[in-house]
C-alpha cells in the first residue's frame, strides 16, 4: 500500500470547445456539459443534453471513454465546481470546453475506485477550501493534481469497490423511496393549497394590478454593492426567504444610500410582498416588521397593497397552481415575469374575514406537511452521512494536501 498524488495515477484531459452557432436542435454530435453530472448522486444524467452541427469533426480525445470520470472545471455555481460521474460505457458523446475527463492508468488504479476517492468527503473538502471565499469559478488540473491518497494494490481496489457497490445499492434504494415520499408530501401540499384557495362563495376576481401597486426597484450599481451595510437581495435570496425564512446574504449597500432611496423612492414595508421575477419565477415572500433592506431591479418586484387584503393569502395563492396556470399557459415556459404580465393576472378574493381564516387554516395544515416534509429530508442528510462515513472507513488513511 502506497500513498499516491491524483496527478500519478491518471490523465487530465481538457473538453471540446466550439460557437454558439455551431449548437443545433438535433445531430448525431452529442455534447455533455456540468448539467449532465447530478450534484447530488454523482451519475451521468442524460435529460438535457447539448448537439453540435454534424460538419464538426470531433477528435477522438474529445470524446467520452469507458472506465473514465467526468468531472466539471467551469461553472457560473461554484458548487457544481469539481463533481464527478463515472463514464460506465462508451456512449460516443464528446464532452463540453467546462469539463475535463481524468482518464486513469489501469495498471495501477481501477477507475471505479478513483471515482469513489473523488466523491469522498477529503477530496469534496478540498475543493471547497479552493473555492470558499474565493472568486473561484474555473477549476485548474494543477490546483488538485497533487490531491494525495491512499493506493492499495489492485486485488484490494477491486474489494473495497465490491464492499462499497453492495452498501451503495441498499442506500440509493433508501434514498429513492425517501425522494418519493416526498414528492407524495409535495403533491399533497400542492392539493391543499389548491383546495383552500377554491371555491369560496364570496369570491371577488380581481386583477393583481388593481389590489396592488407593482414595480420594482431603482437601480443599484455593482460599484454600489458593499460587504457590510443594509443587506442588499437579488432573486436567490428572495428564493430562500420563501422557502427557509431565512436570506443567507453576502451583498449590502451604505446606509446613506437606502437613506437616499427611501426618502425619494420608498423602500420595501411590512406585508408588502416581494417576489422572483428572472431565473425561478413566482417565488414570493411576504415583508416582515422588522426587515429592512433593498433589492435589484427586475430581478424582484415589488407589490404595495392598494386596498384592504391579506398580504399571506396572496402568498399562499402565489405557491399554488391558481398562479402558476396563468403564469404558464397550456404548460409554455416563461423566462421573465413583467411588471405588466403580473399586474395582468387575476386572483379570486373572498371577504378580508375569509381570507383570514383561510391563512388560518392553512397555517395549520402546511406546518403538519413541512414536519414530515422535514422528517425525510433529514431521513436523506442520515443516508448521505452514512455514504460518507462509508467512505471513510474504506479509505481511512486517505490524505488530503
Amino acid at each position: 500500500m502506497k500513498t499516491v498524488k491524483l496527478g500519478d495515477v491518471c490523465e487530465f484531459k481538457r473538453g471540446l470547445t466550439y460557437k454558439k452557432t455551431d449548437e443545433v436542435a438535433m445531430s448525431s454530435n452529442v455534447v455533455l456539459r456540468a448539467n449532465n453530472i447530478d450534484l447530488s448522486s454523482f451519475r451521468l444524467n442524460f435529460d438535457e443534453l447539448k448537439y453540435i452541427s454534424d460538419e464538426i469533426d470531433i477528435p477522438e480525445s474529445k470524446y467520452v471513454q469507458k472506465d473514465t470520470i467526468l468531472i466539471c472545471t467551469a461553472s457560473g455555481s461554484k458548487i457544481h465546481l469539481g463533481k464527478v460521474a463515472l463514464v460506465d460505457r462508451d456512449y460516443g458523446f464528446a464532452f463540453g470546453g467546462f469539463m475535463g475527463l481524468l482518464a486513469p492508468d489501469d495498471k495501477q488504479i481501477e477507475a471505479k475506485y478513483l471515482y469513489r476517492i473523488l466523491t469522498s468527503k477529503p477530496f469534496r473538502s478540498l475543493i471547497d477550501s479552493l473555492t470558499d471565499g474565493a472568486n473561484i469559478n474555473n477549476l485548474k488540473f494543477s490546483l488538485i493534481e497533487d490531491f494525495e491518497f491512499v493506493l492499495p494494490s489492485l486485488e484490494e481496489q477491486r474489494a473495497i469497490v465490491r464492499r462499497l457497490d453492495a452498501a451503495f445499492e441498499k442506500i440509493s434504494a433508501a434514498e429513492v423511496l425517501t425522494r418519493q415520499n416526498l414528492d407524495n408530501v409535495s403533491a399533497l401540499q400542492k392539493s391543499i393549497l389548491h383546495n383552500c384557495l377554491s371555491g369560496s362563495a364570496d369570491t371577488q376576481v380581481k386583477r393583481l394590478g388593481i389590489v396592488f401597486t407593482i414595480g420594482s426597484s431603482k437601480r443599484v450599481l455593482m460599484s454600489q454593492w458593499q460587504k457590510a451595510g443594509v443587506p442588499f437581495y437579488r432573486g436567490r435570496e428572495i428564493t430562500r426567504l420563501s422557502t427557509t425564512g431565512e436570506a443567507n446574504n453576502d451583498l449590502f449597500i451604505s446606509e446613506d444610500l437606502y437613506a437616499d432611496y427611501a426618502s425619494k423612492y420608498g423602500v420595501p414595508q411590512a406585508n408588502d410582498i416581494m417576489i422572483t421575477a428572472i431565473g425561478t419565477l413566482g417565488n414570493s415572500y411576504v415583508v416582515s416588521a422588522d426587515d429592512k433592506f433593498y433589492f435589484k431591479d427586475a430581478s424582484v418586484l415589488w407589490m404595495k397593497k392598494n386596498e384592504e387584503v391579506n398580504s399571506r393569502y396572496v402568498d399562499y395563492w402565489i405557491k399554488s397552481s391558481h398562479f402558476k396556470s396563468q403564469l404558464e399557459p397550456n404548460g409554455t415556459t416563461v423566462n421573465t415575469l413583467t411588471i405588466g404580465k403580473l399586474q395582468s393576472l387575476e386572483i379570486d378574493l373572498p371577504s378580508i374575514e375569509n381570507q383570514d381564516a383561510v391563512v388560518g387554516e392553512l397555517d395549520v395544515l402546511t406546518g403538519e406537511t413541512q414536519k414530515v416534509e422535514a422528517k425525510y429530508r433529514k431521513k436523506l442528510a442520515k443516508l448521505s452521512d452514512l455514504r460518507q462515513s462509508l467512505l471513510a472507513e474504506a479509505f481511512s488513511t486517505t490524505n488530503t494536501l
